[in-house]
C-alpha cells in the first residue's frame, strides 16, 4: 500500500503493520507507454517495485528518477510540498491507475535532482 489519501498518522499505522515494510520513500519515476510520458510523485513504505507490482494495475511501463528515504513525517511532508509546487504542472494520464491524481508533465524533471 502506498499514500492513496491517508493521512499521516493511517499511513504510519499502515507500515508499521505491514509485512512489506521496507523503509518510509518518496518516489518520483518517469511513466510512458507509445502514447504518453510523464512523470508521478508518491510515496510509499515497500519497495518501489512492490508498490507496483502489487496488484499489477500500474498500465504504464516506469523509470525510478529519484528515490528520498527519511522519517515518515519528511516524506509524507516532502510529497505535500511537491504536489502543491507542482500544481501547475499536473497532467491527467489517460489510463487510469491508481495514485493518478499525483501526475504531473516532463516540465518538472529539471527540478528533480536538487530534491533532497
Amino acid at each position: 500500500m502506498a499514500g492513496r489519501g491517508f493521512s499521516m498518522r493511517e499511513w504510519i499505522d499502515q507500515a508499521e503493520k505491514s509485512e512489506n515494510f521496507d523503509s518510509y520513500k518518496l518516489y518520483i519515476i518517469e511513466l510512458h507507454n507509445d502514447n504518453e510520458r510523464f512523470i508521478k510523485v508518491g510515496r510509499t513504505f515497500n519497495t518501489v517495485e512492490k508498490r507496483f507490482s502489487a496488484d499489477g494495475s500500474l498500465p504504464y511501463c516506469y523509470d525510478v528518477l529519484k528515490i528520498v528515504e527519511d522519517t515518515p513525517y519528511r516524506i509524507f511532508n516532502l510529497e505535500t510540498k511537491l504536489k502543491r509546487k507542482f500544481k501547475q504542472h499536473r497532467y491527467k494520464p489517460l489510463k487510469s491507475f491508481s495514485g493518478l491524481n499525483e501526475c504531473f508533465t516532463l516540465e518538472i524533471k529539471e527540478f528533480i535532482q536538487d530534491i533532497k
